[in-house]
C-alpha cells in the first residue's frame, strides 16, 4: 500500500540481485563453459520439468472445460506441454493450458505465472557466458549493462514483448553481478548499506520505489547475504525449499482458488495454501532437485564455489 506495488515484485527483484551475484561467481569459478552450462541446467530445469508435470498431469485434469478424455488425448494438450518444455510461450511468458480454467477471468486461466522470470534467468545465464568468453565479464561491463537496462526499465521501454523478461530482470541482475566484482576482495560496509536503505525510504516517499528498487536494494541485499552469522536457522535442515516454493506456489494456489473460490481475503487464503506448497517444495527438493544436483560430477570434479555452493547450491 505504501509503495504502490505488490510485495512479490520486490521479491522478484531480490531474486535477480542475488542471482546476478551468484551466477557471476559461478562462471568465474568454473573452468569450462560446459561445466557452467551443466550446473545451470541442473539447477533450473529438473525442478521446472517437475512443475510442468504437476500442472499438466496432476492439477490440469481437475479443471478442464470439457471431457477428460479430450484433455488426455487432445493434441493441443501435449503440443502445449512440448512447447513449455522449450520455454516457448506465446501467452506473455505465462503457462496457460488450453481448455483449463481455474476460475472466471483472464488470471483464472494462468496455470503458472512466474515462468517469465525463468525465461529471463536463462537468457541472463547466456549473457554471462558470452561475456566471460569474450573476456568482458568485469565490473565495468556489468555496471554499463546495469545502467543501460535500467534506463529501458525505468522508462517502460521494453522494445518488444519478447525482450520484456530480460529487460525487467537485467538491472537487478547486473547490479548483483557488479557487486560481485566490487566486493570480491573486501567486506561489505554496514554504513554504506544503511545509506542505500535511506535512499529506499526516500524513494518510497517519492512514489518511485518500484522503479528504483533494483538499483537501490542491491547493496543492502548482498550485505545481508554476506553478513557473518546471519542464517535461516533450523529452516534449512529440511533442504533448500526456495525453488520449489517459487515454481510450485502459483499452480497450487490456483488449484486452491479453483476449489474454494476467489472470495476469501489473503489472511483466509494463505493458511489453505501454505501447507501444500511447503509439502510440494519438500518433495521437489528431495526427489528431484537434490538428486539432479548430484549429477554435477558427470562432467568431472568442479571447484567448490564459495557462497554459491554453501548457500544456494
Amino acid at each position: 500500500m505504501l509503495t504502490g506495488e505488490i510485495l512479490g515484485i520486490y521479491a522478484v527483484f531480490v531474486f535477480f540481485i542475488i542471482s546476478g551475484y551468484l551466477i557471476t561467481a559461478s562462471r568465474v569459478a568454473t573452468p569450462t563453459l560446459a561445466g557452467y552450462a551443466w550446473k545451470r541446467a541442473l539447477r533450473l530445469y529438473p525442478g521446472y520439468l517437475a512443475s510442468l508435470l504437476i500442472c499438466f498431469v496432476v492439477i490440469g485434469p481437475f479443471f478442464v472445460n470439457g471431457s477428460l478424455r479430450d484433455y488426455v488425448g487432445g493434441w493441443w494438450t501435449w503440443t502445449s506441454f512440448a512447447r513449455a518444455l522449450g520455454f516457448d510461450y506465446i501467452w506473455d511468458f505465462t503457462l496457460i493450458i488450453p481448455r483449463v480454467s481455474f476460475f472466471e477471468g483472464d488470471v483464472g486461466r494462468v496455470a503458472n505465472g512466474v515462468i517469465w522470470t525463468l525465461v529471463a534467468e536463462m537468457q541472463l545465464y547466456v549473457v554471462v557466458a558470452v561475456l566471460f568468453s569474450l573476456r568482458a565479464l568485469n565490473a565495468w561491463v556489468t555496471a554499463a549493462l546495469c545502467l543501460v537496462s535500467f534506463v529501458f526499465f525505468y522508462t517502460g521501454n521494453f522494445v518488444s514483448m519478447q525482450l520484456f523478461p530480460i529487460i525487467y530482470g537485467a538491472p537487478a541482475f547486473f547490479a548483483g553481478a557488479t557487486l560481485y566484482f566490487v566486493l570480491r576482495d573486501r567486506t561489505p560496509s554496514g554504513p554504506v548499506a544503511a545509506v542505500f536503505c535511506v535512499f529506499l525510504v526516500e524513494a518510497t516517499i517519492a512514489g518511485e520505489l518500484p522503479k528504483l528498487f533494483p538499483i537501490l536494494a542491491a547493496y543492502p541485499v548482498i550485505y545481508l547475504g554476506l553478513k557473518e552469522g546471519l542464517t535461516l536457522g533450523p529452516w534449512t535442515r529440511f533442504g533448500d525449499l526456495s525453488y520449489g516454493i517459487y515454481i510450485g506456489g502459483w499452480p497450487i494456489q490456483m488449484a486452491v482458488a479453483g476449489l474454494v473460490g476467489t472470495g476469501l481475503s489473503g489472511w483466509q487464503f494463505f493458511p489453505l495454501c501454505v501447507v501444500p506448497v511447503l509439502a510440494y517444495a519438500l518433495l521437489s527438493w528431495h526427489l528431484v532437485e537434490k538428486r539432479a544436483l548430484g549429477l554435477k560430477g558427470l562432467l568431472g570434479r568442479q571447484p567448490v564455489e564459495p557462497l554459491v555452493e554453501s548457500r544456494s547450491r
